[in-house]
C-alpha cells in the first residue's frame, strides 16, 4: 500500500528523520479499504513503512480474523423454518335458535334453547 501522506506532508523528511503523525494517507482500492475499516473495527491499526525504493508488490492472500487466529470459518447458521401450529378456532355456540315464520303475512318468531353439551 502506497503511503501518499504523513501528517500533512507529502514529501519525506530530507534528512530522513523519522517523524510521529497521527494521521495517514494511503492509496488504497475499495476492497483494500474494506480490509482497513474491518481491521480499525477489530482492534488497533498498525503501520510497518519500508524502503521507498522497494517497488514490488507481493500478492497475499486475504486475511480475516478467522486467519489470524488460525481458527476454521465457522458457517453462519441458517434460520429454522417453522410453521406455526394450526389450531381450529372454538366457536361458541348461540344460547338459542331464532326462527322466523311468516305465514299469509303474519310473523312468528320462535326461540328454541341449545342444551348444553
Amino acid at each position: 500500500v502506497q503511503v501518499l501522506s504523513t501528517g500533512t506532508k507529502t514529501d519525506p523528511d530530507p534528512n530522513g528523520k523519522p517523524e510521529n503523525v497521527t494521521v495517514v494517507t494511503l492509496l488504497v482500492t475499495p476492497e483494500e479499504s474494506e480490509k482497513l475499516a474491518l481491521a480499525q473495527n477489530q482492534g488497533t491499526v498498525q503501520f510497518v513503512l519500508r524502503n521507498g525504493g522497494d517497488s514490488v508488490n507481493p500478492e497475499t492472500p486475504a486475511v480475516d480474523m478467522a486467519g489470524l487466529t488460525g481458527m476454521p470459518k465457522q458457517p453462519l447458521p441458517q434460520p429454522e423454518m417453522t410453521h406455526p401450529k394450526r389450531v381450529a378456532a372454538v366457536v361458541k355456540p348461540p344460547d338459542a335458535y331464532i326462527v322466523e315464520t311468516v305465514t299469509n303475512g303474519k310473523i312468528t318468531v320462535s326461540k328454541f334453547p341449545v342444551s348444553p353439551q
